[in-house]
């Protein structure tokens, strides 16, 4: 029976780590839309992200379990992971962390996938903010300077959010 749940895991495995990825790098992108200040939203766009966290360890035991990882690697993920914990435990910033374990966990998948995934979700986010924005559904909050025209924000937070989530795309 465990050998069955092995075997399964290692089959879907590259698919359970793009479902968690692809639902984390959503999460990153909708906290900065105008969608996380909504007081239904935001909490889900949260949750989501800490789910997100819950599924990268939950693969990373999975990876270690199965054999993925060598004895050698495991002590450098591990190492680097514990100077990680001190600094984000120090300065209360998980990123870093976080982008480690993503790593880590992301042994031995298609980096084409990786990069296909984070485009469509980019990309759909970018549709969906920009839709509701033109619609109405989320604020379009306008930038004024004295010298420049209003700039709009399509249902981004900032003006330069969709610049910084359109240039991946291109």
């Amino acid at each position: 029976m465990v050998n069955d749940i092995k075997e399964k895991y290692l089959k879907n495995r590259e698919i359970i780590f793009l479902v968690v990825f692809s639902a984390y790098y959503l999460s990153l992108m909708l906290m900065a839309t105008m969608l996380n200040l909504n007081e239904t939203v935001g909490p889900l766009i949260e949750l989501t992200r800490k789910l997100c966290y819950l599924g990268m360890i939950c693969i990373f035991g999975a990876n270690t379990l199965c054999g993925i990882y060598k004895l050698k690697e495991l002590i450098i993920y591990s190492a680097v992971a514990a100077v990680l914990f001190l600094l984000a435990y120090k300065a209360g910033y998980l990123v870093t962390l976080i982008l480690w374990l993503l790593m880590c966990c992301g042994k031995d998948i298609s980096f084409k996938k990786i990069i296909t995934c984070a485009f469509a979700c980019s990309l759909a986010v970018l549709i969906v903010m920009f839709m509701l924005s033109v619609f109405g559904f989320v604020e379009d909050r306008l930038y004024n300077r004295n010298w420049i025209p209003r700039r709009h924000s399509f249902g981004f937070r900032y003006t330069t959010n969709l610049a910084n989530f359109y240039l991946p795309v291109l």
